[in-house]
């Protein structure tokens, strides 16, 4: 019904992504406070249901990854896709996710799984053998180089390393804050990827 009355016009094609570069943040995770410091980033989202097949679920992530880098983003921020809601298997999400993050090669300087502690974190721990995690708290690990890097791509960065994030805090403004960073530095492209690093850094040292 709902397709008859939108049309199917209405929907972007089936593994196509959404590249939004300026999204403001500005309530808190789990309280939903008002955040005295909002921040910008980018997101890259895509559908994942749990009825697609596992090369539809390969296209999406590659989709994301893809944009991620083309856009020129060196830092990204993963998280156990569709494996709430959508009902996917958490083994093969991470499975899938972990051969797509190889694969890019040095695309990205660092690449975090943010998952909950649960039976997704183990699924991703699993997929993930070179990082060595904890489980409780925001924690932050990482690991050696994997993958060889794709070819033709200039921009590429000679070193990759996982880390996974056991929680995300819910301080990210004040961290954005020790960082120094101002909330006019996430307007721009070229502010978000400035932003992102100094906030990974921050978290790093909080760790």
């Amino acid at each position: 019904e709902h397709d008859e009355a939108v049309g199917t016009a209405a929907y972007m094609p089936h593994l196509a992504v959404v590249y939004a570069p300026d999204v403001v943040v500005f309530r808190a995770s789990k309280t939903y406070r008002l955040l005295q410091r909002p921040f910008w980033l980018a997101v890259v989202a895509a559908a994942l249901r749990a009825t697609e097949s596992e090369s539809d679920l390969r296209a999406k992530v590659g989709g994301v990854l893809r944009a991620a880098g083309h856009h020129g983003h060196r830092q990204v921020v993963l998280g156990a896709w569709g494996c709430g809601a959508f009902g996917n298997g958490a083994a093969q999400v991470a499975r899938v996710m972990a051969d797509a993050v190889q694969r890019c090669g040095g695309w990205f300087d660092q690449v975090a799984f943010a998952v909950p502690s649960s039976a997704s974190f183990e699924a991703f721990r699993s997929a993930l053998p070179g990082c060595e995690v904890v489980s409780a708290g925001p924690a932050i690990a990482s690991s050696p180089p994997r993958g060889a890097s794709p070819v033709g791509e200039p921009r590429l960065a000679e070193r990759h390393r996982w880390e996974l994030l056991a929680t995300l805090p819910d301080c990210m403004e004040e961290a954005a804050a020790q960082a120094g960073i101002e909330p006019t530095e996430y307007r721009t492209c070229e502010g978000a990827r400035r932003a992102a690093a100094a906030l990974l850094a921050a978290l790093k040292a909080a760790c």
